[in-house]
């Protein structure tokens, strides 16, 4: 008997079999049978580097705010990135954190920093006025200058987001990077397999 995965991706359900459970089997058979990608049988390798998620813990897990000049947010990919090659070989710009007084939590010190480097020169967007969208509607994006046409803030006071290619972002950063532009059944799959890469 092999085991057999209902798999759930948002807007309907597929199906995903091993092909035989010799040695750890990287083999897989999914089966989607509504179109648009559907009806299609497709072999699948699954390689699972981090093993298999346990049953979900009972306690909810512990937030920490980032800390200041941490990641906080993928914005986007490069658009001219975009038009060709695999996610994992793109730009993305890169938010930092800044300091949220309203916010008491505790802060995740171990979050690496990212490196900044020198004010941009022509368009930046302020990472001041990007914390607060949600509650402005505003992203901070400016077309020049040393102050924040939004929030009126100096480029050095309120930073600035920075473009970084896939590999050097944080593990955060490629995590969100993947959610977002990975393909569906990775990211699902990642919920059983951990890490997992799907050729």
């Amino acid at each position: 008997e092999l085991p057999v995965w209902i798999i759930h991706g948002g807007d309907h359900f597929t199906l995903l079999w091993a092909k035989d459970l010799n040695g750890g089997a990287e083999d897989y058979l999914h089966y989607n049978g509504l179109p648009p990608a559907g009806p299609r049988l497709a072999a699948l390798k699954i390689a699972k580097p981090n093993g298999e998620n346990g049953p979900a813990g009972t306690s909810p897990p512990v937030y920490k705010k980032p800390r200041p000049g941490s990641l906080e947010d993928i914005v986007q990919a490069h658009p001219d990135d975009r038009k060709s090659g695999s996610w994992t070989t793109w730009r993305y710009e890169a938010m930092p954190a800044v300091e949220d007084p309203s916010d008491s939590s505790a802060v995740d010190t171990s979050a690496p920093l990212l490196d900044l480097g020198s004010p941009p020169e022509g368009p930046w967007r302020c990472a001041s006025c990007y914390a607060t969208r949600f509650a402005t509607m505003c992203f901070g994006q400016n077309e020049g200058g040393e102050t924040c046409q939004h929030c009126g803030r100096s480029k050095q006071d309120a930073k600035w987001s920075v473009w970084i290619p896939y590999s050097e972002l944080p593990a955060a950063g490629q995590k969100t990077a993947d959610l977002r532009h990975a393909p569906k059944i990775q990211s699902v799959l990642r919920t059983k397999w951990p890490g997992c890469q799907v050729q």
